[in-house]
């Protein structure tokens, strides 16, 4: 039986739903006017708050944001290198997908703060053009080997049920196997597409911390225990499982937390079900600072 929780959850989340009238019979868009209330659903032709322009947004205004969800086509291109691909940087060749803009969960350290300036949750209905773009670049480099991620500027999952894009993307990339797909995500909503036929080239990770970690910086987002049950069940069903224990968080008891960490996945996988395990330092721009304290106070 499916379990309509996580999609209830979603309903309860938002409190607007805006499709611009060019998304309105998109995939997206007809999912979620057949299960959200009409009450809570509105057709608009341009966006329906004013863009702050260069400044960033307040506490409140990006507090908001992730309460107001915003389907629009996209109008530039979806399918780029890493922003870590500049002189100066080493970057891992890491290709992103970017499918929206902010994510619904609230991690006290979130790098987004640092520079999101939309009012909305932005989700975009136009994932067949970013999939042409996938095509059109397999033509152009047929024999290249590529890491490709969705989780930058949105979380890899914690929408899907809504949007469904993961299922889309495991076909594509089925048709080429020499390329990876990550899904990265904080949520535990991987029962969407468990049943999709993939070419074993998809990669479902997950960022872990200690559960009180997770109970006190991240906040929305699914306990360490269901974050480890789902990946249970992605690796069952032949998808690669990865771990990013990141960002590592010093507080007092950070050894013997992360030690618990350390043996909760283990009573999970054995090592070679564990494709890799990465680890990533708290960072963030300086002034994201002043974001956090007014949003969280000093209790992060």
């Amino acid at each position: 039986m499916e379990d309509l929780r996580p999609r209830q959850e979603l309903m309860d989340h938002f409190e607007k739903i805006y499709i611009h009238q060019d998304s309105w019979e998109s995939i997206v868009a007809q999912r979620v006017r057949r299960f959200f209330p009409p009450h809570k659903i509105e057709t608009v032709s341009s966006s329906p708050l004013p863009e702050p322009g260069a400044d960033h947004l307040s506490a409140l205004e990006f507090d908001r944001s992730k309460k107001l969800m915003f389907i629009k086509k996209f109008k530039g291109r979806f399918f780029k290198r890493c922003p870590g691909a500049k002189p100066g940087l080493t970057c891992c060749n890491y290709f992103i997908l970017n499918t929206g803009l902010q994510c619904n969960m609230n991690c006290t350290y979130c790098y987004l703060q640092s520079f999101i300036n939309s009012p909305l949750l932005t989700v975009y209905s136009n994932l067949d053009q970013a999939i042409e773009e996938l095509q059109e670049f397999a033509k152009e480099q047929s024999e290249a080997k590529i890491r490709v991620g969705t989780g930058e500027t949105v979380d890899s999952l914690s929408l899907d049920d809504l949007t469904l894009y993961s299922r889309s993307l495991i076909e594509f990339f089925r048709q080429v196997p020499h390329w990876r797909l990550e899904l990265k995500t904080k949520s535990a909503q991987v029962d969407h597409f468990l049943d999709s036929e993939h070419g074993k080239n998809v990669i479902v990770s997950w960022s872990l911390n200690p559960q009180p970690i997770v109970a006190r910086e991240e906040l929305g987002t699914a306990s360490l225990t269901e974050r480890l049950q789902a990946a249970r069940k992605c690796r069952d069903r032949g998808y690669l499982v990865a771990f990013h224990i990141d960002p590592v968080i010093y507080h007092p008891e950070w050894k013997d937390n992360y030690s618990d960490l350390v043996n909760e996945i283990c009573h999970y996988f054995e090592p070679h079900e564990v494709l890799n395990l990465s680890l990533g330092a708290l960072r963030f721009q300086p002034e994201q600072r002043h974001m956090m304290r007014e949003r969280f106070g000093h209790r992060s």
